[in-house]
């Protein structure tokens, strides 16, 4: 007998994991044996896929997995040496005093910033 009694405990404990719940609760449910309820008309039918994404252990391994990969990422555009690009383009009125004229002048700036390793 103390060996049925171990595998149904395995057993429950491995449906506990699956489930996404404490053992201990599982194992109050089928300590107190009673009458088989009814089964509802509606039956929800999941994938064991479904399952396994509402377990919090695998919830937390994928946000783990996606916060290394944005961090590749990061590490990767870290190599490459980054360049700031700035333009401006205007008109500037131009007077000379002496000939009494008004010119105009375009006036066209470039900034280049590069940053290195």
């Amino acid at each position: 007998m103390p060996v049925y009694e171990t595998i149904v405990k395995q057993s429950i404990h491995a449906l506990s994991v699956l489930l996404g719940r404490e053992p201990e609760a599982l194992a109050l449910r089928f300590d107190n044996p009673g009458t088989i309820p009814a089964m509802s008309s509606v039956v929800i039918s999941e994938l064991p896929s479904e399952l396994l994404l509402r377990r919090p252990d695998i919830r937390q391994a994928e946000r783990q997995i996606a916060k290394a990969n944005a961090n590749v990422g990061v590490a990767t555009a870290e190599l490459y040496p980054r360049v700031n690009l700035t333009a401006f383009l205007g008109l500037q009125k131009y007077a000379h005093y002496r000939l009494h004229t008004h010119r105009q002048i375009v006036v066209c700036r470039i900034f280049i910033d590069l940053a290195h390793f």
